[in-house]
């Protein structure tokens, strides 16, 4: 409810007639809780497996192993300036977290980094996010071309 409603912490305590610092302990130990569970579940495909699944459209380019583009969660502004400035993103207007997300040629999601500052470019996440060490020489990647900055 609170992430894909957008809601903030004090309308959900309204809702619920409790206080948003049980909100926030809630939403922390939840997300701590499938961080735990979902975080260390390998999601990588291996190379074989992705060319036997590879789509027509991409014949031409039967190297592709993952096509990656970074994407940005909205978050509340922290209160800290300091914070805000780190967590601003340009592109969103809005403070953000930053992740990049990788899927195979045949759609499924392969690769999701972990969460970075809004104002970080495409660029240092893709350095930071660890995805290089999966790749070996005989594999192409495609990233959006706005990717670069």
């Amino acid at each position: 409810m609170y992430p894909s409603a957008g809601f903030t912490e004090l309308d959900l305590a309204n809702r619920f007639l409790i206080s948003t610092s049980t909100v926030s302990c809630i939403i922390c130990s939840w997300t701590n809780f499938l961080y735990t569970l979902l975080g260390s579940v390998s999601i990588w495909i291996e190379a074989e497996d992705v060319k036997a699944h590879l789509p027509d459209d991409f014949k031409e380019f039967s190297d592709t192993q993952i096509i990656v583009d970074c994407t940005e969660l909205k978050c509340q502004t922290p209160s800290s300036p300091v914070i805000q400035s780190e967590m601003y993103s340009p592109y969103k207007s809005h403070c953000t977290m930053k992740a990049l997300i990788g899927i195979a040629p045949h759609g499924p999601i392969t690769f999701i980094s972990s969460l970075y500052e809004g104002s970080i470019s495409d660029k240092e996440v893709f350095r930071k996010s660890g995805l290089i060490d999966l790749l070996t020489d005989d594999m192409a990647i495609m990233v959006d071309k706005g990717s670069h900055k």
